[in-house]
């Protein structure tokens, strides 16, 4: 053998020597040499001490709990445990008598938990917040006649079974953000101090907001949820929507927010409804709205803005006064533009829309004219019973009359 032929012989032999022991599984194919240790099995890394994964630590029994909730202190568990039994009234309030107030020590912190039996609270005064943030809720959650002294939260939290506040009160802030929930969603009669924030969660099922008071912004900017309705909100904010997915209707109406309302983004494969409302600010729609836009009763201080909306129906304002001007920019209507029985202090500007039907004014008022711009008509105006008789400013040119 030639020295060359030597050299890459021994090269070869080297690499192959590397190699096998990684393409080989430890303890298989080769022998171990004399006095080697055993292989070490890969075990899964130990999870940070803030990481929160509910159930991966030790079952607590709620029973095991009794004498820190006899000498009142506040109720917890340990991060990532598995928290065994029901939490109602019983468990925080012993040995309290149905028709006496429950006042139970806070803040209770129960953040990142399994809970794999409801969470039922009735007639009970929490006397700090209520911490579910990043819990595993596999019952029911509900507060019923409850007060909480303090923020309320389920953020990062998932649930599989309903969520229900009725007659509450909650002092502070309310998160329901970045959560998982795979049933409906309901607040009624709900009292919140702070703001209410509901941005990025996942719902499987519907949302229901009836007669809910919110001193801040209310963010309902959730990621997707089969339908969303709104039946009564008292705002000190601003109302946000941002780059909602909703499965079908949005129904928002009695509502009175001291700031605007922003819809940005939105997609819904049914109709958007904002009636019987009253802004501090205006309205912002960007999107995508399969079904019909109904504007009814709406008084708002500001402009009335649809850019870069594609509606599949009809876009309708009736009964409504805007303290701005209808503004309409890179917008699609399928169906009739219609403003009827209106007051727009600003007047109109259709800007470049596409508009599928008619434009109708009917019984409405306008303090400055209406800018037809470069708009594409569907037909020829219609226009009855308005002050001015004429609001037009310039008559569409017959190129933009199809």
């Amino acid at each position: 053998m030639s020295p060359a032929d030597a050299l890459r012989h021994a090269f070869a032999t080297g690499l192959a020597g590397l190699l096998i022991p990684l393409a080989v599984p430890a303890g298989e194919g080769l022998p171990r040499p004399p006095g080697a240790a055993p292989p070490i099995a890969a075990t899964a890394p130990a999870p940070t001490p803030d990481e929160c994964r509910p159930g991966l630590a030790a079952t607590v029994d709620v029973s095991d709990l009794a004498q820190r909730l006899a000498e009142r202190r506040p109720l917890g568990a340990p991060r990532n445990a598995a928290l065994a039994g029901v939490v109602d009234r019983a468990l925080l309030c012993p040995g309290v008598a149905e028709g006496t107030p429950c006042l139970a020590a806070g803040p209770i912190v129960l953040a990142c938990v399994r809970f794999g039996l409801p969470i039922d609270l009735r007639n009970v005064v929490v006397t700090g917040g209520l911490d579910l943030g990043g819990s595993s809720l596999q019952a029911g959650f509900v507060l019923e006649d409850a007060a909480i002294l303090g923020p309320l939260s389920l953020n990062l939290a998932t649930v599989t079974a309903d969520v229900r506040l009725e007659r509450v009160l909650v002092a502070d802030e309310a998160r329901l953000d970045f959560a998982t929930f795979k049933e409906p969603l309901v607040l009624r009669d709900v009292r919140i101090a702070g703001p209410l924030t509901l941005q990025g969660s996942d719902l499987a099922k519907s949302l229901e907001l009836t007669n809910v008071a919110v001193g801040g912004d209310l963010d309902l900017s959730v990621d997707s949820v089969a339908s969303m309705v709104v039946a009564g909100a008292w705002v000190t904010g601003d109302v946000l929507m941002h780059g909602v997915l909703v499965q079908g209707r949005v129904a928002i109406e009695r509502l009175a927010a001291g700031g605007k309302l922003e819809a940005l983004e939105l997609l819904a494969g049914g109709a958007f409804r904002l009636t019987r409302t009253s802004l501090g600010g205006g309205v912002s729609l960007t999107g995508e709205v399969q079904g019909a836009i109904f504007f009814e009763r709406l008084v708002a201080e500001g402009d009335l803005e649809l850019i870069d909306v594609a509606a599949g129906e009809t876009v309708t304002l009736a009964g409504s006064r805007l303290g701005g001007q209808l503004y309409l920019a890179a917008t699609r209507i399928g169906g009739a533009l219609s403003v009827l029985d209106s007051e727009l202090v600003e007047g109109a500007d259709l800007g470049d829309a596409a508009i599928g039907g008619e434009l109708a004014l009917i019984g409405s008022r306008f303090g400055a004219p209406v800018a037809a711009g470069s708009a594409t008509l569907g037909g020829a105006p219609r226009i009855a019973a308005c002050s001015p008789a004429d609001p037009m400013q310039v008559e569409p040119a017959a190129g933009n009359v199809e």
